[in-house]
């Protein structure tokens, strides 16, 4: 799953890649892969965080060096 939310632009949260984005966490994707150095669960939106805590165990996530691998729950 690729997760890609930014609001540096204006208008960036109406296009329609922001919701699929979005919507890839209601997926059955068994791994949520997250490039820490990029992409911060912590500083994400309040909809990501418990979208992300409800779905993934990321306290218990495969390191990978880059990336960590949080299984779904």
């Amino acid at each position: 799953m690729f997760l890609q939310r930014t609001t540096y632009l204006s208008g960036v949260d109406q296009l329609t890649s922001y919701r699929e984005n979005l919507a890839c966490l209601d997926d059955d994707s068994r791994y949520l892969i997250v490039q820490p150095s990029w992409f911060r669960i912590d500083a994400a939106s309040p909809q990501i965080r418990a979208a992300v805590k409800e779905r993934y165990d990321c306290a218990n996530a495969i390191d990978a060096e880059v990336v960590i691998a949080c299984p779904r729950r």
